[in-house]
């Protein structure tokens, strides 16, 4: 009676001791992964989230089927230690990982504007103080400014979006593949529909100060939210990369999302220079660091890769990161240093023209009374 509840406890324990001994041998040989035809050699945990990434997968993309009509199975294979082993998986065609141009075109936009922005401000603030140092200090003078502005960045969204559609290895206006079933250059798609709503907050400009026909804060507002859409594509763009390469794309959003609620509050309290020139940092800092993030994930001219997993790298780069920003407020520094200057010489010159008039009035009033 005892004897076949005593052979199922028997065989019950010798299965789970060899489980654990499997379980054993592949913490110690490691997983095997096999992705797009690349073998690596990683934890547990790691080929657990790429078979995951793979079952996720799987659900979006068709079954190969083998010519018998059977939908084919994930091959397996055991890892160097004799371990367990993730299905070899098959390419995935969704994933555009940029290039250093990529980077270099809205770096170069964020800078142009940045550098606009550290004179502008500035002068406006000057002039406002001192409204007869110069022409510019009328409110119709910085309307026009604000309508170029608004013209620039239009346009400079647009060739944007053309060149992210429209370069040799773009998307061309297609966003699925149906021959070979997948989504085709999504990254370009993401960063045309970031420059897709810089280009609507230039139009915005465009009539709010051409024509006075939207609210005052209008502009403002479609600006941050610009910015805002720009951090919510980017943290949905980072999904999946490597240690380095999300980290200098996590620092990018701390820029991004700043300069959001920054112009926000500038819908609410606007003309402050505080706000104005907080928010012209910010733009420095995120044009800098495209360039930065170029050099590192893209280095140019065949320069040598950055180790995308060493934390050491990360360490550097997060102090790299407040060096930019330092760079930005020297910027801000110099620049409202030069303006300052120029103005108050100018209202210096202004005043010595005018006692020089008043001086030659006063003398010829004298030779009238004496004659």
């Amino acid at each position: 009676m005892w004897g076949p509840q005593l052979l199922g406890l028997t065989a019950a324990g010798a299965s789970a001791e060899a489980r654990r001994g499997r379980a054993a041998n592949g913490r110690r040989g490691g997983a095997s992964c096999g992705t797009s035809g690349r073998r690596w050699r990683a934890g547990g945990g790691e080929c657990g989230r790429a078979c995951a990434a793979w079952l996720e997968g799987a659900a979006l993309r068709p079954q190969q089927r083998g010519a018998d009509g059977e939908q084919g199975a994930p091959q397996t294979s055991r890892g160097p230690g004799g371990g367990l082993s993730c299905p070899r998986l098959p390419p995935y065609h969704g994933r555009n990982m940029g290039n250093f141009k990529g980077h270099a075109l809205p770096g170069s936009f964020f800078l142009l504007f940045g550098l606009w922005w550290s004179v502008k401000y500035p002068l406006k603030y000057v002039c406002r103080k001192n409204k007869n140092a110069c022409y510019l200090g009328s409110r119709a003078g910085f309307q026009r400014l604000e309508f170029i502005e608004g013209i620039i960045k239009a346009v400079f969204a647009l060739i944007g979006m053309i060149a992210e559609q429209f370069v040799p290895d773009g998307p061309h206006l297609k966003l699925y593949n149906y021959e070979e079933n997948h989504w085709d250059h999504l990254l370009n798609w993401q960063h045309a529909t970031m420059y897709l709503f810089y280009c609507i907050s230039g139009l915005v400009d465009i009539v709010a100060y051409g024509t006075n026909a939207l609210p005052v804060a209008m502009d403002r507002m479609m600006l941050s939210l610009a910015v805002f859409v720009e951090g919510f594509l980017f943290y949905y763009h980072i999904h999946g990369r490597a240690m380095l390469d999300l980290h200098v794309h996590q620092l990018l959003l701390v820029a991004i999302f700043g300069a959001a609620i920054c112009i926000f509050l500038e819908v609410f309290f606007r003309g402050s220079i505080v706000l104005e020139m907080l928010r012209t940092s910010l733009c420095i800092l995120q044009g800098s660091w495209f360039w930065q993030i170029g050099f590192v994930l893209y280095p140019p001219n065949g320069s040598p890769e950055w180790n995308q997993m060493d934390h050491n790298n990360m360490m550097f780069l997060t102090m790299c990161y407040c060096w930019h920003y330092a760079f930005a407020f020297l910027i801000l520094a110099v620049n409202y240093t030069i303006v300052s200057w120029r103005v108050r010489s100018k209202i210096k010159q202004t005043q010595s023209v005018e006692m020089g008039l008043l001086k030659t009035a006063e003398r010829d009033q004298e030779s009238e009374d004496e004659i």
